[in-house]
């Protein structure tokens, strides 16, 4: 049986209205909420957990930094029959 390659990107649904609303509110806070627009973007399934992450604790440049960098976290590969 062949395998085929997933990720746990998503695809489809609301993306492009959650990804619109990053943007508009990354340009409203001056750049603040950045990692989740880039998160929304990429489509990462971590994106409520990089919102989060920024809103508590992205006041401090260490919560912003680690919010960024898991907005740039690689898909986490999923393997299918």
């Amino acid at each position: 049986m062949a395998r085929s390659y997933l990720s746990d990107q998503r695809v489809g649904g609301g993306r492009a209205l959650s990804t619109l609303w990053a943007w508009i509110v990354t340009i409203f806070t001056g750049g603040y909420m950045l990692p989740w627009a880039i998160s929304a973007t990429r489509g990462s399934r971590n994106s409520a957990q990089v919102f989060w992450v920024n809103v508590l604790f992205g006041w401090t440049v260490i919560g912003w930094l680690i919010a960024f960098v898991m907005a740039f976290r690689a898909h986490q590969p999923a393997w299918t029959r």
